[in-house]
């Protein structure tokens, strides 16, 4: 519950109901909202008890909401107030948003309200003062530790939203930066501003776009912005975001670069010390000048660089642009192309590329271009895409997570009751048993999911990898080509490591996947599991792991192997010998994250044009730390099924759970009233509480909800024991304390562990 004190002020009947419900699907306390008529009653409620969050209607009697929210955003007596006008389209002109944001305003929400986004908006709005959560905070993080700041534009509202560095960029000591959406405004010049708001409002997805604006800092310095970014492609919302840092001595650089270039002792000393790569070609593109910095970046010595420049960097040409003809650039342009190194490797540089003139004559007689790695600063951007579309995933998992349980207890429930109705053990049972390892192994991947998609944390703990490598070759056998064949190779009992499944999941599948691509027109995959023991003799062939028993993992491949001067990047974040679009460049990097999280390591072993071998060595488990080894068949999910007597009210959404709960509960001796509907099953206990002994009670129900069911049963009845099932999972399942319920089962869940709960918690009582 998000414990924060909100102000409504005159709010008409259609909005309050909505912005009421907002409030309660956000998780807001229902007993701190406050309600007032008027501006006037507003200010005097405000200044008895100030608020964290104040909802005000724009067109009100006697005062309007723009003049409350100046007299609340007043810094006599602000305290921290995030202040929010609810208006019509036509409550407020251009004047009127502006005089908003200088007031101090933090947000406009425009009718008619969206009751899908209103929610997750109120609470991001009460957050601000933390400036970023989640995947934000890291990518925060990361800009700052780089000299960058990051943005985000929300086309919906037309508000900003920026991290830390961005204020301490715009001259705002740490602790000090104002509480504003609309700091920008206040900082680029009138007509730069302008052009960016036009610029990232007409973003198509995945566009990218990139700019310089000027600027002030808050001692009013004027300074260059270069503000780059991308529309999110997974947003409804229409996110746009990015990153923004002060090129002000790039651009003081560039403007005076021509006067150095007249002044041969200062040229010298500028262009030998600049850090950044400068290249003086002739009219026509020959290389002339490399100062030491490209030199660094390519690889190349400038009496390497004779031939002409568009050799080295494919993406310029002579007539980029349409701003050429034959003889060359006419005025300054700046693009981002790809370079290619002496070793091959292809970087991302920014190349401004501006004509020197002759005096006398007008005539071109030289290009300057000044070259910037912005790798970094583009796998950054990568970072963050990344990041946002693995949240996307993970709120789709967590749904699905959720019907999927739900579909998985009907199946565990009517496969284990019909095996307690068999006496025989002939091929019936085996094949149900068979159906219950199947339940189970789909609960775990549910659960490996959720892992992947940042929805759960992982957890090390010994394990055996032989059943995840079984699990792994059987979904990569249904995707291989007819004309690849998959060997695997298990050993005598291999050793045991501290890993989390998903991880070795992860490993077996990338580096799988990575074999498969290498072999486009077929050929064989040939993968290993065994012990390995490291002496002496293995460090000195080049291992840097300490001596000791070892899980070796080996995946051989017959594909196009890997050039000698790749193979020292393979494991770089984003690097990749694909085509642009084939890969992300991510997998061989996860792989080498995990193991040194692990304390393994991975080897390559690889021969252009015969193929690939990656050596996986995981410390293995000591004996004496082991567990038994984990049966092939999987775990049987029953366990024992213990009888007991009691009369128990089982409440559920799904018909078909509630079915099984009340035939299920009733072969055990119980006593079992039934019910689909919170608000029915509520009726009938109210008329009778004391003929129960125990409520099981789904959590996510339409109507009553099985936690405001559980709170009125527990008003009416203290002690009675409560037993809450969901299916949510992950990051979605509520914490037992929070629900104030005597347990919280996960589904799907067996007969043996639930009917022993059961007869624990009446015991109890």
């Amino acid at each position: 519950m998000q414990d924060h004190s909100i102000l409504l002020v005159g709010l008409e009947t259609l909005d309050r109901e909505k912005v009421l419900q907002a409030l309660e699907d956000a998780g807001f306390v229902k007993s701190r909202v406050q309600e007032v008529h008027s501006g006037e009653e507003a200010v005097r409620v405000f200044r008895e008890t100030p608020f964290d969050l104040v909802l005000a209607e724009q067109s009100m009697e006697w005062m309007s909401g723009l003049e409350l929210a100046g007299l609340i955003c007043d810094d006599k007596w602000k305290r921290e107030t995030r202040v929010v006008l609810l208006a019509g389209v036509d409550d407020l002109g251009q004047r009127d948003v502006k005089k908003a944001a200088r007031t101090g305003v933090d947000d406009i929400i425009f009718k008619p309200l969206n009751h899908q986004t209103l929610p997750a908006r109120l609470s991001f709005l009460v957050s601000k003062n933390a400036h970023a959560s989640g995947c934000q905070l890291h990518i925060c993080s990361t800009a700052s530790k780089s000299g960058l700041g990051y943005w985000e534009y929300n086309s919906l509202t037309g508000g900003f939203f920026y991290s830390q560095s961005v204020y301490e960029i715009l001259g705002y000591p740490r602790g000090h930066e104002p509480l504003d959406n609309y700091i920008l405004h206040t900082h680029l010049e009138p007509g730069h501003m302008q052009q960016l708001e036009k610029k990232v409002s007409s973003l198509a997805p995945k566009e990218w776009f990139s700019g310089d604006f000027c600027f002030r800092r808050r001692d009013r310095e004027e300074r260059f912005l270069r503000i780059s970014g991308q529309k999110d492609s997974l947003s409804k919302a229409g996110i746009v975001s990015g990153v923004l840092q002060d090129v002000t001595q790039q651009k003081r650089v560039e403007d005076k670069l021509m006067e150095l270039l007249e002044q041969t002792s200062m040229q010298a000393e500028a262009l030998e010390q600049s850090g950044e790569g400068i290249v003086l070609t002739d009219s026509r593109l020959n290389v002339v000048y490399v100062n030491p910095f490209f030199d660094e970046t390519s690889g190349f010595r400038a009496s390497e660089l004779i031939p002409k420049l568009r050799e080295l960097i494919p993406g310029i040409s002579l007539k980029n642009n349409g701003v050429a003809d034959d003889d060359g650039w006419k005025r300054p342009w700046r693009e981002q192309v790809n370079l290619r190194d002496k070793s091959g490797y292809v970087r991302e540089v920014e190349v401004s590329v501006s004509p020197v003139k002759n005096k006398k004559t007008g005539e071109i007689v030289n290009y300057v271009l000044m070259i910037r790695d912005i790798t970094e600063r583009q796998n950054l951007q990568k970072q963050l895409q990344q990041a946002q579309k693995m949240e996307a995933i993970g709120t789709l998992a967590g749904g699905i997570a959720h019907d999927f349980n739900n579909s998985l207890m009907g199946i565990q429930g009517f496969t284990e009751l019909a095996l307690m109705n068999m006496s025989d053990e002939g091929r019936p049972r085996e094949y149900l048993q068979s159906s219950l390892r199947t339940v189970q192994r789909a609960r775990d991947l549910v659960q490996q999911i959720l892992t992947f998609s940042g929805q759960k944390e992982t957890t090390k703990a010994p394990m055996q990898v032989k059943p995840v490598l079984k699990e792994a070759m059987k979904l990569l056998g249904a995707t291989v080509p007819v004309n690849i064949q998959l060997n695997v190779d298990i050993g005598d009992d291999p050793p045991m490591v501290v890993a989390d499944p998903v991880w070795i999941h992860q490993i077996v599948m990338n580096l799988c996947t990575n074999a498969l691509q290498a072999m486009p027109r077929g050929g064989n995959i040939d993968v290993g599991l065994k012990g390995a023991d490291l002496d002496a003799t293995c460090q000195e062939a080049g291992h840097d792991l300490p001596r000791g028993r070892y899980l070796l993992l080996e995946i051989q491949d017959t594909g196009c192997g890997i050039e000698p001067e790749m193979q020292e990047r393979i494991f770089d974040p984003f690097f990749s010998t694909k085509p642009r679009g084939k890969g992300t460049g991510l997998g061989l990097s996860v792989v080498h994250g995990i193991l040194q999280e692990l304390a393994g390591r991975v080897m390559v072993y690889s021969t252009p044009g015969q193929g690939s071998l990656f050596r996986v060595y995981i410390p293995a488990v000591p004996v004496e730390q082991g567990i038994p080894a984990e049966s092939d068949k999987g775990r049987e999910p029953s366990g024992e099924v213990v009888r007991g007597r009691g009369s128990i009210l089982f409440v559920d959404d799904q018909e078909e759970i509630v079915n099984w709960g009340v035939r299920a509960l009733e072969s055990l001796g119980y006593m079992v009233c039934g019910f689909s509907s919170g608000d029915r099953a509520w009726e009938v206990f109210k008329e009778q509480p004391e003929d129960y002994d125990l409520l099981v009670t789904d959590l996510s129900m339409p109507g009553t909800s099985g936690q405001e069911l559980a709170r009125k049963v527990k008003e009416l009845r203290p002690g009675l024991p409560v037993i809450m099932c969901t299916g949510h999972a992950g990051a979605d399942t509520p914490e037992k304390s929070a629900l104030q319920v005597d347990a919280l089962m996960q589904k799907p869940f067996s007969m043996g562990e639930f009917s022993r709960l059961i007869r624990s918690l009446l015991q109890e009582g």
